[in-house]
């Protein structure tokens, strides 16, 4: 089974444009149902296990396994990683990559079908996830995709404290455990806490997550349906930039400028005296993967815009700024300044 799934994945990493993407996608979602039965897979049998953390949800393994068939994610998320693991190894030749993959999910959907195009011997793999029912999972996966022949360890552990012991110091970080505008689930705090772990010359994926402020039409902007693989409707004519909120790097630079743990405050941005066209306060979200590797707004859920605020509730105020808090469940608030007289 190894060699189809080379075969596979190869594809995705050859296609080019969002047709090739979904078409290549749509045959890995076709070899992953070959581990099912009677239609669904354990993973997806658990619908239940979701997990509430200090710094945001985990996903259930139902929720988490689905997100393969966000083709156009799947697709770059893929590609990325498979460029950082090539320059990785240029980077530290000779050297076995220590790759940590935190919130695995049922599947390790942005490992796993990599595998079969690297040798054994050159990759050493941890895969992370708090659900022992995905960890399960993934096990008959690497067993039934025949790929025991690679280094591949699974624990049950929280990745927001995860410590990666000084024996094995890590080349490569992947954590795609975020929801758009980086609500409701811990991306930020698993970055907050596994970046700092990288060695010097490591990479983290996605490599950069940035999010922007926009004045627009909430509605009019193209946005990304579970049940439909392309995202609606072209960018809204009247969409005012407004400028970037922060970017996510392994730096964490938005981080450390900010005084209150937790907590981004953005600075003041003035509001629009004529925002007929333009109504809503809204975030826009777009990763860069790894290099030229993008994922832009609405090309999937966890770039969906983001609606903050009606600018008519907004029209005695001359001023507005963001709160991004990622201490228990990561949400944004809104503060209003400067009244009109």
């Amino acid at each position: 089974m190894k060699e189809p799934l080379a075969d596979i994945t190869t594809r995705i990493l050859q296609s080019s444009g969002i047709d090739q993407e979904i078409e290549a996608v749509r045959r890995l979602s076709a070899f992953y149902s070959r581990f099912v039965s009677g239609g669904q897979s354990h993973a997806q049998q658990e619908k239940g296990n979701e997990v509430l953390l200090r710094g945001g949800i985990a996903l259930s393994s139902y929720d988490a396994a689905i997100c393969l068939d966000e083709f156009i994610r799947t697709a770059r998320f893929l590609k990325g990683t498979h460029l950082a693991l090539r320059e990785l190894l240029k980077r530290f030749p000779g050297q076995k990559l220590n790759i940590l993959y935190a919130g695995c999910g049922p599947y390790a959907t942005l490992i796993l079908p990599l595998l079969p195009l690297f040798s054994p011997d050159q990759l050493d793999v941890l895969l992370l996830d708090i659900n022992q029912d995905s960890l399960h999972s993934v096990a008959s996966i690497i067993s039934a995709a025949g790929l025991k022949e690679y280094t591949i360890a699974m624990q049950q552990a929280d990745a927001i404290r995860y410590q990666s012991p000084e024996s094995r110091p890590l080349h490569l970080i992947v954590s795609e455990t975020m929801f758009y505008a980086l609500i409701r689930e811990p991306q930020v705090s698993i970055t907050q806490n596994l970046a700092p772990q990288l060695q010097q010359g490591g990479i983290l994926i996605p490599e950069e997550i940035n999010l922007d402020l926009v004045y627009t039409f909430h509605g009019e902007e193209p946005y990304l349906k579970s049940t439909d693989p392309y995202p609606t409707g072209l960018p809204y004519e009247h969409r005012v930039h407004a400028g970037n909120l922060f970017s996510i790097t392994k730096e964490l630079d938005f981080y450390r400028t900010n005084h209150s743990p937790g907590i981004f405050e953005s600075g003041l941005y003035e509001l629009p005296s004529d925002f007929s066209a333009t109504p809503d306060l809204c975030i826009h979200t777009h990763l860069r993967i790894f290099g030229e590797v993008i994922l832009h707004s609405a090309e999937s859920s966890i770039t969906n815009p983001y609606c903050v605020a009606s600018l008519y509730n907004l029209q005695e105020y001359t001023h507005v700024g963001l709160i991004y808090d990622f201490n228990d469940l990561p949400q944004w608030t809104y503060k209003a300044k400067g009244q009109k007289i």
